[in-house]
């Protein structure tokens, strides 16, 4: 269900799905908005999920936030308002920086645990990667998934659904987004984590590497890895079953 709220003087765009156990709090990556946890949401029937649209994008106002700091106690305020009660929160690549930002920076009683997806403590983009979004902001257009963005066994059809999604977000503040990843860097201080975490990884991602799930899970103290095997960054969308099982599991294991 597509719902919206009042944070700030803004209005802000989610789906909200009702469900047992506390709330999976879901932040989507640059580029993207909360359609990127449609395939996951189908996969975990039950669940009680919200997955948010960040400022700027879909129905929440602009305009964009500039720093995941900034995004991090914007997520704080939508779950002292909307929430108010035992959580978790999962973000994915950018968002996944939100995620950990979040949980180093609030002081919330009711955070549960995080999943980390497609994410790391640091998140340099490659400057090829930064001027192509630039350049497609100038000219107004969207800059669209490819195949490197998957594992090799993608179907073109994914492909052309993400890319769907992604038209609407704005080339602005897509390019907004890049921006704000490239500069996140919490290196020295994920070991502060103090929440149970799961992070999920594709084997074969080419953004974020496999080695930077790896910090993650040797750097917070109690974490889990999984990694999903012939997946590339996409792998929320490639494989929703698969980490809908971990993720269930990991939901009933720390929230009960």
């Amino acid at each position: 269900m597509n719902r919206t709220a009042l944070i700030d003087g803004r209005q802000v765009s989610f789906r909200a799905e009702v469900g047992e156990g506390p709330v999976l709090v879901c932040i989507h990556g640059a580029s993207e908005n909360h359609h990127l946890y449609d395939w996951l949401i189908e996969a975990l029937p039950g669940c009680a999920i919200v997955a948010v649209d960040l400022p700027g994008r879909l129905g929440s106002d602009g305009p964009p936030l500039t720093s995941v700091s900034a995004l991090a106690s914007f997520l704080e305020r939508f779950v002292e308002s909307q929430i108010g009660d035992d959580h978790f929160v999962m973000g994915h690549s950018m968002g996944g920086a939100v995620a950990i930002e979040y949980a180093l920076s609030t002081n919330s009683a009711t955070l549960r645990g995080l999943v980390l997806s497609g994410t790391g403590a640091r998140l340099r983009v490659h400057p090829e990667i930064l001027e192509r979004f630039e350049r497609a902001a100038l000219e107004r257009r969207s800059v669209p998934a490819t195949e490197e963005d998957f594992g090799p066994e993608v179907d073109q059809e994914l492909i052309a659904e993400v890319n769907d999604f992604r038209l609407l977000t704005p080339p602005e503040v897509a390019a907004s987004d890049w921006r704000i990843a490239d500069v996140f860097d919490r290196t020295s201080d994920v070991s502060k984590i103090s929440v149970p975490t799961l992070v999920l990884a594709g084997e074969l991602d080419r953004l974020t590497p496999t080695k930077y799930a790896r910090y993650l899970a040797d750097e917070i103290p109690e974490s889990e890895l999984h990694l999903v095997e012939g997946c590339g960054h996409m792998l929320l969308v490639e494989r929703p079953e698969d980490i809908a099982v971990r993720v269930r599991w990991f939901l009933r294991r720390v929230g009960r």
